[in-house]
């Protein structure tokens, strides 16, 4: 009777009460784990780690990542999964989405620290860092900040977005640095617009950044007095389709003065540049800035088009009963080799500077 009388006589709670105390219940659950430094990250997500304040000081001056526990925001970042010891007085952390990149696409990468540029670099040479996803090998390697040499194949990748910058046709992952994004949307739209998210496709008629359309009689060489029609006499040659790629390379050495086209880039003892698929074995190999001698032919290329633009050109038809005249604008300058009797100018070999003595046969040639 006594524990009844008891259980009486205590003043009954509003419901107001009772539900300010289950909502106090259900935040208290929420913030538990982040404020025991537990954080869990999605594994669609990976996780940017800000440092508030470190034992250990602030970034030296020009740095933005920090590699040795220094406040700022980390180079190590957080994969999918439950992490511990990451209190919310001195860590911040960022949940940033994986950066895909569509299946036969490419995306191109701007790094925000790292060693400076080189006077005679465009680009950040390509260090061994996983595809970008090593943010402190890059950075202990000495990568260099700026846009890079180095490109993303179709795939997914886990990147520490407050170092790097990835640019896809479909978006540009910039991660938590407060910072303007009107540069890298510019980017994308000048890349989207040139439709450099694409491999350069040679041989089918589409590909590359710029488009040459051009009737037979604009690729084929022309014949003194009347000439029949060259579209009935070569009728399965097609100046869309029979195309070349002309490369011109962005970055690298100048070449030498009263030059106008880059000699090739040739391989030695296995290594090659593939095609300029491969910037820092072409520039290894004495690749130059400019316009190439070396070509494209028929296939698919991924070229990183800030380190080389490519435009689609014709090649030219000799047909049968034609001959083609070679003026060529570069080589070294060579001797004249039609000897005192010729009064109609000079010729000299084949490869050097100048009008070839020897005319190429009837075909399609580059």
């Amino acid at each position: 009777m006594t524990n009844i009388a008891l259980a009486l006589s205590l003043p009954q709670a509003s419901p107001w009460v009772w539900g300010l105390g289950g909502l106090a219940v259900v935040v208290l659950l929420l913030c538990l784990p982040r404020l025991l430094g537990i954080v869990y990250i999605p594994h669609t997500q990976v996780g940017i780690i800000e440092k508030i304040w470190s034992s250990k000081g602030s970034l030296r001056e020009g740095q933005i990542i920090a590699r040795n526990g220094e406040a700022g925001y980390q180079a190590k970042f957080l994969r999918g999964g439950i992490h511990f010891g990451l209190y919310p007085w001195q860590y911040r952390i960022h949940k940033e989405p994986l950066v895909v990149v569509a299946e036969g696409k490419m995306a191109y990468v701007y790094a925000r620290d790292g060693v400076p540029l080189e006077p005679i670099q465009t680009l950040g040479r390509t260090v061994d860092s996983n595809h970008f996803q090593d943010a402190l090998r890059f950075l202990e390697a000495h990568g260099q900040r700026d846009r890079q040499r180095g490109i993303l194949r179709e795939g997914v990748y886990a990147i520490n977005l407050a170092l790097f910058v990835v640019i896809t046709e479909e978006r540009v992952f910039s991660g938590p640095v407060r910072e303007s994004a009107d540069r890298y949307e510019s980017w994308k739209a000048q890349l989207g617009s040139m439709r450099t998210f694409d491999p350069v496709v040679i041989g089918t008629g589409v590909g590359g950044q710029g488009h040459f359309r051009a009737g037979l009689t604009e690729t084929s060489a022309s014949e003194a007095g009347s000439k029949p029609s060259l579209a009935a006499a070569t009728p399965d040659f097609n100046p869309n389709v029979d195309t070349i790629g002309v490369v011109s390379i962005q970055d690298g050495p100048t070449i030498g003065s009263g030059e106008i086209i880059a000699p090739e880039a040739k391989a030695i003892d296995g290594k090659d540049h593939n095609y300029f698929q491969d910037p820092e074995a072409f520039l290894q190999l004495g690749g130059k800035r400019g316009k190439q001698l070396q070509v494209l032919t028929d296939g698919t290329f991924f070229i990183n088009r800030w380190f080389g633009t490519v435009e689609i050109k014709a090649k030219t038809l000799i047909p049968i009963g034609y001959v083609g005249i070679v003026v060529s604008y570069h080589g070294a300058p060579g001797d004249d080799t039609t000897g005192d009797s010729f009064r109609y100018g000079e010729q000299v070999e084949t490869g050097h500077r100048g009008v070839w003595r020897s005319a190429p046969r009837p075909a399609s040639t580059r």
